[in-house]
């Protein structure tokens, strides 16, 4: 059980304190695809290790890689980007999600039942980003 900030002895190296400055969490979001038009995919990005932010090190570039499954050759696709879990609809049809407050897209045609896209525009390891993938054709 980690300590209050006023009673932890260990250093933020030993993983035993909490930085007075920022409480870092995560939530999980489940989609709602009642319709059955996003596709599964996976992201993936080149390091396994972030620096550490409450010691005062600054964020990195992340290489992401997004790989879609599930296609059907010939149909057209597009990935969408989103910067906050906000804007992301949980529910929806293929137009729901293109009429989004989406941040980028990517267009693409299935020459393949999985496609790999490396997004030229890397991710911030104190940011977040989300990717949801939908055919249009």
């Amino acid at each position: 059980m980690i300590k209050q900030r006023q009673t932890c002895n260990k250093s933020t190296l030993l993983g035993g304190c909490l930085p007075y400055n920022a409480d870092d969490g995560y939530a999980i979001f489940g989609i709602i695809d009642k319709q059955n038009v996003i596709l599964p995919l996976r992201l993936k990005v080149d390091r396994s290790d972030e620096p550490n932010l409450s010691l005062g090190a600054s964020p990195v570039q992340m290489q992401d890689t997004i790989t879609v499954f599930n296609l059907v050759l010939g149909r057209n696709y597009v990935l969408l980007r989103y910067k906050s879990y906000i804007e992301v609809p949980s529910s929806g049809n293929a137009t729901a999600f293109l009429s989004s407050r989406y941040y980028k897209r990517h267009n693409f045609r299935a020459t393949n039942v999985i496609y790999v896209y490396a997004d030229p525009e890397k991710i911030l390891s104190n940011g977040t980003t989300y990717y949801r993938c939908v055919c249009v054709s």
